[in-house]
């Protein structure tokens, strides 16, 4: 928006400051100020602090003119001066508001006394300056009343998503997840492997199904398998099936996940969890289009191999942790999904999905969300991505008494708190197993359920993690892991 950025030392308010990169992040939102005031050397001056913070301003001297603009060109903001012939700022404040009750209004004047801002402020002013200002006062001024038209705006936009029921990840917003969906698509057409990269919780398995239902398979079987989910023991029957009689509890032929998906997708998610002795069979099945059930014969299957993981397969190559071969041969097209951090233009589309899939869910009206709750949603860097997003908004559609989600319904750290049960207490006398218990316990809360993140904080793997909750519900106390 062509900012300055040398000038960030003018305006003392830390908010304020980041409320300039809030605005610059909105390539595609320019807001524009209307000054309405009958004193040129007021006009003036206040275009070039406005030009200097990336705006653009329309200024007139006529209130009256001023009205016209304003039914025509919908300004973000107005900044009209109190005393003026003809039309005083509480009338045109009034009318503006009659107009649009979302644009906001910063009346300013020489001669205005309590009484008058206290009238301004009731009928809806944004705030009331006194003449002369300080340039940093009325810049400061500027970004919050700004600020506060794109909470709005936006809010608007999310009610209407909220309705019309759009589907954040084909409406995408976001130039970077909207090239994403480009290569996607581009890729789908063709039967190459797709590794699919990307941190917890960024949707890596929707992007997976989406490239599914654009490719020639769409009418086939979609077969989604998590490897670090399945017990190292058990994976190899799960994706290739296994003979009655090939061990103890195989009582009878079972196909597996390989075969169910003949003519269509398997979607192998987190692909750096399996075993290296599995990745030498399922590298055979992408050279030769073959699997072996346990105990069985060899046989032919036509499937497209989609996976994904959050790891960098790269190190765990060179770790000797995976098999490079392999890597190669997964690693024909990658698409890398990116954090919610880095399309935070879709939030608001996805929190309306998520909005009316709780709502209904939990048998609740359509639901809406206040601007000081939008407005936290956005600031938080969301470090579980859209799985962390998805629960918050579930929290607070749960705990919110009315039908408008508000602040104190959301998770604690989005309102800059610690979250009470996060902590890990220990007391004399606990067993080496209650200890672990309780730091799983702790780590999974503090994460959401996101099991991926979880074991990568605990430094363990993600099967490892599997194995000890496990363990831990066959002792009888596995009730805190249900969210995954």
């Amino acid at each position: 928006m062509g900012i300055n950025f040398l000038r960030l030392a003018r305006v003392p308010d830390e908010a304020a400051r980041v409320m300039i990169f809030f605005f610059a992040g909105r390539g595609s939102m320019k807001p524009t100020i209307l000054l309405i005031d009958d004193d040129l050397g007021v006009l003036q001056p206040l275009q070039e602090v406005i030009a200097e913070l990336g705006y653009e301003t329309r200024a007139v001297s006529d209130p009256f003119e001023g009205m016209k603009v304003i039914e025509s060109l919908r300004p973000a903001l107005v900044i009209t001066d109190l005393r003026m012939p003809g039309l005083d700022g509480l009338e045109v404040l009034k009318r503006i508001k009659d107009i649009n009750a979302n644009t906001q209004v910063v009346v300013i004047s020489g001669h205005g006394s309590i009484d008058d801002a206290v009238i301004a402020m009731k009928r809806g002013a944004y705030d009331f300056v006194s003449k002369p200002f300080k340039i940093a006062d009325i810049e400061n001024v500027i970004l919050r009343a700004l600020e506060k038209a794109t909470l709005l705006s936006e809010n608007l936009q999310l009610r209407e998503r909220l309705k019309a029921g759009q589907n954040p990840l084909v409406e995408s917003r976001s130039p970077v997840f909207r090239e994403l969906l480009e290569y996607a698509v581009q890729a789908a057409a063709s039967e190459a492997t797709i590794l699919i990269l990307g941190e917890s919780g960024t949707g890596k398995d929707v992007l997976a199904r989406y490239i599914a239902a654009h490719s020639r398979r769409a009418d086939e079987p979609l077969i989604t398998v998590n490897c670090a989910a399945i017990p190292e023991n058990l994976i190899e029957s799960e994706l290739f099936g296994h003979k009655k009689g090939s061990f103890t509890s195989a009582h009878q032929d079972r196909k597996g996940r390989f075969e169910e998906a003949h003519g269509g997708t398997i979607f192998l998610d987190e692909i750096g969890e399996l075993p290296l002795a599995l990745q030498a069979k399922l590298l055979r099945v992408l050279q030769q289009g073959e699997i072996t059930p346990v105990g069985g014969m060899s046989q032919t299957v036509d499937v497209r191999i989609l996976a994904a993981t959050n790891k960098n397969l790269r190190k765990l190559v060179a770790a000797g942790m995976f098999r490079e071969d392999l890597f190669y041969r997964l690693n024909v097209i990658t698409l890398e999904v990116p954090p919610l951090r880095q399309r935070m233009e879709d939030l608001h589309g996805l929190i309306a999905r998520f909005l009316m899939r709780f709502a209904a869910h939990n048998g609740r009206d359509a639901m809406g969300i206040s601007e000081e709750a939008l407005q936290l949603m956005h600031q938080y860097e969301w470090p579980g991505n859209i799985r962390e997003l998805e629960n918050a908004v579930e929290r607070a559609v749960i705990l919110s008494p009315g039908n408008e989600i508000q602040p104190k319904a959301l998770p604690p750290e989005l309102n800059g708190k610690p979250s009470v049960d996060a902590g890990v207490h220990f007391r004399r006398g606990m067993k080496l197993e209650e200890i672990e218990l309780m730091v799983i316990q702790a780590v999974l809360r503090h994460n959401h359920g996101d099991r991926a993140r979880s074991a990568e904080e605990l430094g363990i793997g993600v099967r490892t993690l599997y194995r000890k909750l496990h363990e831990i519900q066959l002792r009888g106390d596995g009730g805190a892991f249900e969210a995954d």
